[in-house]
């Protein structure tokens, strides 16, 4: 069968979350959907739950798709996995805590479908357990401008809230195998090999946001392996990118996430071991933050502070970065 758009799922210690993730995605008001479900050995009953939930939609049935790994690979992997057997003239990514909007699908390929777009994107919400905080998309739309913006974090890079038209995969990508940040490694190729990319001013997505997951995750080791993932998948996009005619004109939006990735390891600086490897990472991308005028305001001002040797060492006295 053709399916309008293909949905990855990865499933991994989910059982509080993945009934109201299934739901939202099952009830679509787009017919044409392909699931891709990839059981990453989740240990708990999210397996036993999603297979529950599959019975309430037998329309759905035959659309739906299991993939059981042999042994918990990450969540990088995970997705490298589902993306592979996608099917779909488009695919996309819904993580197993999050949820969408039932018209979500829909809205968005018959936006990309119109305009022939290889990337379709939409505005979000980060859904806290009091609040909805609406997040833009995009900005600009046009090739340089959205990498441009990506870089500068001025929109999100995330996979959930776009859809991308499975023959961008013609292309020679590199799969992330870290799983932190391979949204963004994932992303990042593909909107360069992007010729078309639309919009949908709508917030379509809910980003959960719970002390669970991984980015709210703390502790010296933690800590550590969030920056240590997040370095190579970073290190894979600089590569990327300097092989390409962008690389000079997004040179000054790159050292913006290069800077963001090395303040990861911040909280642990007070430790000599850590210190040496956050001194040493990226050296003095602090003054190209500092002159690039693009860069908020707050972040110019830490990075003068750091290079005045006061940040974060008084942070870290104050509470504010040390890890706990």
């Amino acid at each position: 069968m053709d399916y309008k758009i293909s949905i990855i799922v990865p499933i991994y210690g989910v059982e509080k979350y993945i009934e109201r993730c299934a739901r939202t995605l099952f009830e679509q008001t787009l017919e044409d959907i392909e699931y891709i479900f990839v059981n990453d050995c989740t240990k708990d009953r999210s397996m036993e739950i999603l297979t529950s939930i599959i019975k309430d939609y037998p329309q759905r049935r035959e659309h739906i798709r299991i993939i059981n790994s042999e042994e918990n690979r990450g969540s990088a992997e995970t997705r490298n996995k589902g993306i592979k057997h996608a099917r779909g003239e488009y695919f996309t990514i819904c993580d197993s805590d999050d949820w969408v909007d039932k018209s979500a699908y829909e809205t968005m390929y018959t936006k990309g479908a119109n305009e022939n777009a290889d990337i379709v994107v939409c505005d979000l919400y980060y859904a806290y357990d009091n609040k909805l905080e609406r997040k833009k998309g995009m900005i600009n739309s046009m090739h340089d401008k959205f990498i441009t913006d990506m870089f500068y974090q001025r929109i999100p890079w995330s996979s959930w809230n776009k859809l991308f038209k499975r023959t961008l995969l013609s292309n020679t990508i590199l799969y992330p195998s870290e799983s932190m940040g391979e949204d963004f490694a994932l992303t990042m190729q593909l909107a360069y090999f992007s010729k078309k990319n639309c919009y949908v001013e709508q917030p379509l997505y809910f980003y959960y946001q719970h002390e669970q997951s991984m980015v709210k995750m703390k502790g010296d080791t933690v800590v550590f392996n969030k920056f240590v993932q997040a370095s190579i998948n970073l290190e894979l996009i600089v590569d990327f990118y300097k092989r390409t005619e962008l690389y000079k004109s997004i040179n000054g939006a790159m050292a913006h996430t290069c800077y963001h990735t090395k303040s990861l390891i911040l909280p642990l600086v007070s430790k000599k071991k850590y210190y040496h490897i956050w001194k040493n990472y990226y050296p003095n991308i602090e003054w190209k933050i500092l002159l690039d005028n693009n860069n908020s305001k707050k972040d110019r001002i830490k990075c003068l502070l750091i290079l005045l040797r006061i940040y974060p060492w008084i942070s870290n006295c104050l509470g504010l970065t040390k890890c706990k």
